[in-house]
């Protein structure tokens, strides 16, 4: 059977398409780990001692990177669809990155209700808050190891009165003894305790922190998942959702046109 010149021609422009996917994203791919390991390295988002591997801002840079890319092939799908040979061909591409779609929106819907649902905030809260009691000093860090959750508010109560200053490890090996200068480089302060009192914080950069005081005083640290984490995390679960559910729209009279003449389905 004689072979039809532009059939050839859309088999060879498929090719193309396909060749030149597989090695942009192959590059995107192996060129955006990089960057972002550079860019958590270099914006001092990890380090050994101690153990500190902020798993958001990585998360946060990958996911653009794989959102962009996702992006991407979609449109090479179209392109594959438009120089397909058959309408068997179409229809068949057309399934498959629906299918593909519907679950990348199922598991973004998962990600979004984890991160807002209440009872998933007040579960992690419970398992990584803490707490205890001091006459002196103790000490505790701002965020986990992962960087995903981060210290938002001490509660702190005495018999008798006391001061309590939560300072940056910095400040207190520096000015230690110094209650003055301690209470003017403090990240909180509460000049008596004895009624009890909560100091709140805005996301503080990780490190090692200290409470200190000069009677006896019990304290619990609550935390909470990162603002940071939940942010993005909603955002690019949104954005996911929102851009396969436009894709969805916007293939499904293809579907419908290419199915007629599908000999699967």
């Amino acid at each position: 059977m004689a072979i039809d010149g532009e059939e050839l021609e859309g088999g060879i422009r498929l090719a193309h398409v396909r060749t030149t996917k597989k090695y942009l994203i192959v590059a995107q791919t192996i060129i955006s780990l990089l960057v972002v390991i550079g860019l958590v390295v270099a914006g001092g988002k990890f380090q050994l001692k101690p153990f500190y591997f902020d798993v958001g801002v990585f998360l946060y840079f990958l996911l653009i990177m794989v959102f962009l890319i996702a992006a991407e092939l979609l449109i090479f799908r179209l392109l594959e669809v438009k120089y397909a040979k058959t309408d068997s061909a179409k229809y068949y591409m057309l399934k498959t990155t629906a299918r593909h779609s519907i679950i990348v929106m199922v598991v973004s819907a998962i990600a979004l209700l984890l991160v807002v649902t209440p009872y998933v905030m007040d579960s992690v809260t419970e398992v990584t808050s803490h707490g205890g009691a001091t006459s002196d000093e103790a000490t505790f860090f701002s965020r986990d190891v992962f960087g995903l959750t981060t210290v938002d508010r001490i509660t702190v109560d005495s018999e008798l009165p006391a001061e309590v200053i939560v300072i940056s490890d910095a400040n207190y090996l520096a000015y230690n003894g110094d209650w003055t200068r301690m209470r003017e480089t403090s990240e909180a302060y509460v000049p008596d305790a004895s009624s009890g009192a909560v100091m709140e914080f805005s996301p503080m950069p990780f490190d090692t922190y200290h409470i200190v005081t000069n009677g006896e005083v019990t304290y619990s640290i609550h935390s909470t998942l990162s603002p940071f984490f939940v942010g993005f995390v909603t955002m690019f679960a949104t954005l996911f959702i929102g851009a396969h559910a436009a894709w969805l729209v916007y293939t499904t009279p293809l579907r419908q046109r290419y199915i007629r003449g599908a000999i699967f389905r």
